[in-house]
């Protein structure tokens, strides 16, 4: 302690404990106090002065130490390219020395059988030590394969040939099969469409499917909706049979029935009529779609016809029309599903039985003028235009 001087300022304080807090006020002010002595001895230009020159000696410092750093990194930097450098150097030219004695193996190897073209490949030092041809190569042992192995590899490839031949020809039997099958379907496919040409039915495309043949069977100057249902498909089935295909309309063939009744006894009635079953010739489809269409148009007309005669005692109750000819007889007129059978007993002949079917046939000869008029003013050129 006598060493040092009396006039030295010290701040000695106890260790700090965590729940003193050095950090506070009236500590900081006592240990400038203690350093720096009274406040009024500092000024802010010595402050700055001993904060410039602190800097000044720290940067010095780290500028020292940097600069030594690189001197001493700058040598051991090159010395490693060196390095590198010449290990690849050596791995290059052991690389090309292992190359140059594989080649020259290899070509000693082939001088015995092709000298000339070996000869170019050869190095000069390998030359002057060995002669062409004198290394070369063969065979050590004879294959394994045996005479009877031959003969057995020789059946099983001619065994895989038969069976692709087989297999060949049974798929060529199986297409010529199908294609006589098709050819039979075609066959009888166009032998009907043919059958309804030759009676007189208009064949055509499709407007919708281009692809698809179609016959029309009705009457162009119909009502739109009955002339636009007149186009049916024909299209086959797999068998070659032809059939009408008429989309979303109703094929079933229906008939105007005509029933007359005396004071409510039934005194008359059209004859009793079948229609073609499903499985007949298609000529015969296409008549009896075109009757089913007719019938449609004309119990329509009827219909629209009715409304306007209700002060002619025409009537209609649901699907029936009934006009009153006299106080006691009356007309009954009423669109039914026609059968495919004929009835097991025969019907017995009724007093009206002739004045229903003059009915039915004035009332089809009536629809039937009316498409003719309908024809004759298309057909019939327009007026001259006025001046």
């Amino acid at each position: 302690m006598s060493g040092i001087p009396d006039n030295f300022p010290m701040s000695l304080r106890p260790w700090p404990t965590k729940e003193s807090n050095g950090s506070a006020l009236p500590t900081l002010i006592s240990r400038i106090n203690a350093e720096r002595g009274q406040f009024r001895n500092l000024t802010e230009e010595d402050l700055l002065e001993e904060i410039a020159k602190g800097e000044s000696e720290a940067a010095a410092d780290n500028d020292e130490m940097s600069t030594e750093d690189e001197v001493e990194a700058a040598p051991d930097r090159q010395k490693e390219v060196m390095d590198a450098k010449a290990e690849m150097l050596a791995q290059l030219e052991q690389a090309h020395h292992a190359s140059m004695i594989a080649l020259d193996f290899v070509a000693l190897l082939l001088s015995k059988d092709q000298p000339v073209q070996a000869g170019l490949s050869i190095s000069d030092g390998l030359r002057q030590v060995v002669s062409l041809g004198t290394l070369g190569a063969d065979r050590v042992k004879d294959t394994r394969l045996t005479e009877p192995r031959k003969k057995d590899i020789a059946a099983v490839g001619k065994g895989w040939k038969i069976q692709s031949f087989n297999t060949s020809v049974e798929s060529i039997l199986n297409a010529a099969s199908r294609l006589e099958t098709e050819i039979a379907a075609e066959t009888k496919y166009w032998e009907a469409i043919l059958a309804v040409d030759e009676k007189g039915w208009k064949t055509c495309k499709l407007p919708q499917e281009q692809h698809t043949l179609g016959v029309r069977f009705g009457f162009f100057d119909a009502a739109p909706a009955f002339s636009n249902r007149s186009l049916a498909a024909l299209r086959r089935q797999p068998d070659g049979t032809a059939y009408l295909d008429h989309g979303a309309a109703d094929p079933t063939p229906k008939r105007v029935l005509i029933h007359i009744e005396t004071n409510g006894i039934l005194t008359g009635t059209l004859a009793p009529e079948t229609t073609a079953p499903d499985s007949s010739p298609l000529e015969t489809l296409v008549l009896r779609a075109r009757n089913a269409v007719f019938e449609e148009e004309l119990w329509q007309e009827l219909n629209r016809e009715a409304r306007t005669l209700a002060n002619h005692s025409v009537r209609m109750t649901g699907d029936e029309i009934s006009c009153q000819l006299t106080p006691s007889t009356r007309i009954l007129l009423r669109l039914e599903p026609l059968p495919t059978s004929a009835p097991a007993i025969a019907p017995v002949p009724r007093a009206n039985d002739d004045i229903a079917t003059m009915v039915s046939l004035a009332l089809h000869l009536e629809l039937s003028y009316a498409h003719r008029q309908n024809q004759r003013r298309r057909t019939q050129p327009p007026p001259p235009i006025s001046s």
